[in-house]
């Protein structure tokens, strides 16, 4: 998580019809599309619309929140490829797990019938 404070952007209202459809209205003001603008990363910024506890006097049902998480590598993957676990016991052919060595099937002395 980031320690950065939360910056909220926007508001919105939930508008819900008679046949179970809705629609979420998000309004932004000037300042709010300039902090966008200002935290593109990639030409993408991302916000979390999150619901208010109670509506606003002017009915407003949800806000905005710039989410600021950044991965800890620029592809938001581990470098390098990802190795192979160690001491897997349900691996098939390697010495200590499911078959032995030759391929025999190891009950491990547990004497479990499966």
């Amino acid at each position: 998580m980031n320690d950065a404070p939360a910056t909220f952007i926007g508001t919105g209202r939930l508008r819900e019809f008679p046949d179970g459809g809705w629609i979420l209205k998000l309004s932004f003001s000037e300042r709010d599309v300039a902090q966008l603008q200002d935290n593109l990363s990639g030409g993408w910024v991302r916000i979390d619309v999150k619901k208010r506890r109670q509506p606003s006097d002017k009915g407003q049902t949800h806000y905005g929140q710039l989410d600021t998480w950044k991965p800890a590598t620029a592809t938001g993957r581990p470098d390098g490829p990802i190795p192979a676990p160690q001491g897997d016991r349900h691996a098939t052919g390697q010495a200590g797990g499911l078959l032995g060595g030759d391929g025999a099937a190891d009950d491990g002395g547990d004497n479990l019938p499966f």
